[in-house]
Parts: structure tokens; C-alpha cells; sequence
């Protein structure tokens, strides 16, 4: 007798497994069979439910987590979009300075004379290479220079190296 019990339950688990049965129909048959069969298939049934209701929490709390988590990646990035792109900016600006004071100066833009891969000057750019922009002179060197004219070439301690 328990041969056959056990025949019907591995039948009952394979069609279960195949999808010809679903869970319920499996406690049915089971309580059916034998009555303590089936008390034990339903206690187990609820387990399994109350499990999968467990599983289904956790995984909810999961997703909270993670979406909590990416709206905070998101901001972020967001932060640090709008610094970088500041960052950018201040970057522009310094190079049209430096764009600025090379013209003035007689430089190559790129590398000042530095670089002899450069490619517009092939390291050959230094300051006096180049004719001065005559509005970038003004503007940039000759309030220096004439700052400097200004300025005692020797003090003595405790004078002031500017003229009064």
C-alpha cells in the first residue's frame, strides 16, 4: 500500500513539475488518497505560502532599498554634473586668459615654446616669438611695465620699493 501512496506521489510531483497540475490540485489529490496525506500536503501548502508571502515582503523591502538608493545615486550625479560642468567653465575662461596673455606676449597659445610636438609652433612658441598683439600688449603688459617703472630698483631696509 505505501508503494502505491508513494507511485502517486512521485506521479503528482511530475505533473506538478511539468505544469499539468498546480499546487492545489496536488493537496487535493494527496488529501484524496489519504486523509493524513493531505493534512500534511496542506500544512505544508500554507508553509509555503506564508513563505513565499515572507519572500514577497523581503523582496519588496529589497526594491524599496534600491529604488531609495538610486534616487540618491541620482542626486548625485546630478551634483556633480552641475560642478563639472562649472568646472568647465572656469577651464574656458582660463584658457581664453592664457589665449590672451600669449597673444600679448608673443607666445604660442598652445604650450608657450614648451611642447616640441606641439602643432602649431613645434616647441619653438616661446614669449618674443611672436609679434605682440599690439590690444592684448596694452591691456595686459603695459599697466605692468609701467607699474614696474614706478618700483626703486634698490631699497634700503625699512624704505618702501615704491614710489610714493
Amino acid at each position: 500500500m505505501d508503494d502505491i501512496l508513494a507511485e502517486q506521489a512521485a506521479d503528482l510531483l511530475q505533473r506538478h513539475a511539468r505544469g499539468d497540475l498546480d499546487r492545489e490540485g496536488v493537496v487535493e489529490k494527496l488529501a484524496s488518497s489519504d486523509p493524513r496525506l493531505g493534512l500534511l500536503a496542506g500544512l505544508l501548502s500554507r508553509q509555503s505560502v506564508e513563505s513565499e508571502t515572507e519572500t514577497v515582503t523581503d523582496l519588496q523591502a529589497q526594491l524599496a532599498n534600491a529604488n531609495q538608493l538610486a534616487a540618491e545615486a541620482g542626486q548625485l550625479a546630478e551634483g556633480l554634473r552641475v560642478e563639472f560642468d562649472g568646472l568647465v567653465q572656469d577651464v574656458g575662461g582660463l584658457r581664453a586668459r592664457l589665449d590672451d596673455l600669449a597673444a600679448a606676449l608673443g607666445a604660442c597659445p598652445g604650450c608657450w615654446g614648451d611642447d616640441s610636438s606641439c602643432g602649431w609652433c613645434r616647441g619653438r612658441g616661446a614669449p618674443g616669438a611672436l609679434p605682440p598683439d599690439p590690444d592684448a600688449f596694452r591691456r595686459l603688459v603695459r599697466p605692468a611695465l609701467q607699474r614696474r617703472a614706478d618700483v626703486r630698483p634698490y631699497a634700503q631696509p625699512g624704505e618702501s620699493v615704491i614710489y610714493d
